[in-house]
């Protein structure tokens, strides 16, 4: 399997603690889809036209409505920890065999991100995530939890959940017209109460220490796109907010059978997406420049007087 690198290169070349080597190139002599990394070779194999993704480099970040700027993380310091850990999901190191086996099945891929993070002594940790559930779980341990407390959100989504699947098996059931409407009417009106009342769990925190309900972020009319918040980014900048961690970079690559729409494919690396992550990862991320300038400072030494 290959790993697709779409990122700005330099005229160095580089080897990742998981064994994959790569030649890398100026911009300018980069050709169209980018580098492909061989995990079974230690020579890059050069891929062209529909094998590789479109993007020359990789964004994660967003415009922050509250600052007026544009506050993005670099890809290159996570590129080393995100190879590493695409290898140990190809042996199964990480998860069950069927974890990943069922990612090549009918539920397909998934996408996967790591980040780079120091902690408050100046050491450098690696926090992993994946997007959404992992085989209908939403926590795993060794993997960041989603941004809202599990517990809450099953009291909410559980009884609802089947309510709305007898609806459904009553409007299969039943031959009566108007009978139908009515329960169709009660399963819409149920399930947008329940989207709602889940969007509610979301809460976005950013580095300056400010707080803003996810669902302020997206048009009242259109609504939340479905998954939004439920990302790698969002998990791993939210968890390292949690976790008073300095976020340093972050890769996000796709693992598993190409989605239905083909837009993602097995390996290859991808930025945030424009829908849901784009219009809030700007907040969550704002605050984080002044906080590295802060850590970066050297520290004054005072002497305190001995009594």
């Amino acid at each position: 399997m290959d790993i697709v690198l779409n990122y700005r290169l330099s005229d160095c070349e580089k080897k990742t603690e998981s064994g994959l080597a790569c030649q890398v190139l100026e911009d300018s002599k980069l050709p169209e889809g980018g580098i492909t990394l061989s995990p079974f070779a230690r020579k890059p194999k050069l891929l062209y036209g529909r094998t590789m993704f479109a993007h020359r480099e990789l964004q994660y970040g967003g415009y922050c409505q509250e600052c007026c700027r544009q506050h993005a993380l670099p890809v290159q310091p996570a590129m080393e920890a995100a190879t590493s850990l695409f290898a140990q999901l190809q042996d199964n190191s990480l998860l069950p065999p069927f974890a990943t086996e069922a990612l090549f099945g009918e539920a397909r891929g998934k996408m996967f991100g790591v980040m780079l993070t120091q902690n408050t002594t100046g050491e450098h940790q690696i926090i992993k995530a994946f997007s959404g559930q992992l085989n209908g779980e939403w926590l795993i341990p060794g993997w960041v939890p989603p941004l809202f407390d599990v517990n809450i959100f099953n009291g909410i989504n559980t009884p609802e959940e089947k309510r709305v699947k007898v609806l459904s098996k009553q409007i299969n059931n039943t031959y009566c017209k108007d009978e139908q409407l009515a329960l169709k009417i009660e399963r819409r009106a149920r399930s947008r109460t329940l989207m709602k009342n889940i969007h509610r769990l979301y809460l976005l925190h950013n580095f300056r220490g400010e707080q803003r309900p996810m669902a302020s972020f997206f048009h009242a009319k259109k609504g939340m796109p479905t998954g939004a918040g439920d990302c790698c980014a969002p998990k791993l900048i939210h968890y390292a907010l949690q976790r008073e961690l300095i976020p340093i970079g972050m890769a996000e690559f796709y693992f598993g059978r190409e989605n239905k729409s083909k837009t993602k494919q097995h390996g290859h690396f991808y930025s945030s997406c424009d829908s849901g992550c784009a219009p809030i990862l700007g907040f969550m991320l704002c605050g984080l420049e002044e906080l590295r300038a802060d850590a970066s400072r050297p520290k004054q030494v005072i002497d305190s007087p001995i009594h």
